[in-house]
């Protein structure tokens, strides 16, 4: 793993593309097995799994939207599982959703606002955030 968060910030890529190159799967089937071991539900375990690829999901609505904020947090460096490089939105995935695009960037400021507000409610005020 540790190969591949190399591999994946010299090619500037995003993880889950070296990821399946270097182990042979992804963190999404990774995932997709311990819940469905777990027994969690189906729609659950249809988000994590299409995340990157909503379009393939039974129903896509769900996993487009996880896909969509995953871009944005990786976007604006929110936290760090490794991958620095977001994927490119596309276009019928934001379709999917069937929201506008002007609610974006009120999105956007809002989410920064609650972040902070939460940081700053447990004192961890001082850590970076949006």
């Amino acid at each position: 793993m540790t190969y591949a968060i190399e591999l994946s910030r010299q090619r500037r890529v995003p993880l889950f593309q070296v990821e399946q190159e270097v182990l042979g799967y992804d963190h999404t089937r990774v995932a997709g097995l311990i819940l469905e071991k777990w027994n969690f539900p189906s729609l659950l375990i249809q988000m994590i799994l299409y995340h990157h690829s909503p379009l393939k999901a039974r129903s896509p609505l769900e996993p487009a939207i996880i896909n969509v904020a995953n871009i944005v947090v990786t976007t604006l460096r929110f936290g760090d599982s490794g991958n620095r490089f977001a994927s490119s939105f596309e276009k019928s995935v934001w379709d999917v959703i069937g929201l506008p695009p002007s609610i974006f960037n009120p999105s956007i400021k809002q989410a920064d606002r609650q972040v902070y507000e939460i940081l700053n409610a447990f004192r961890l005020d001082n850590m970076n955030h949006l």
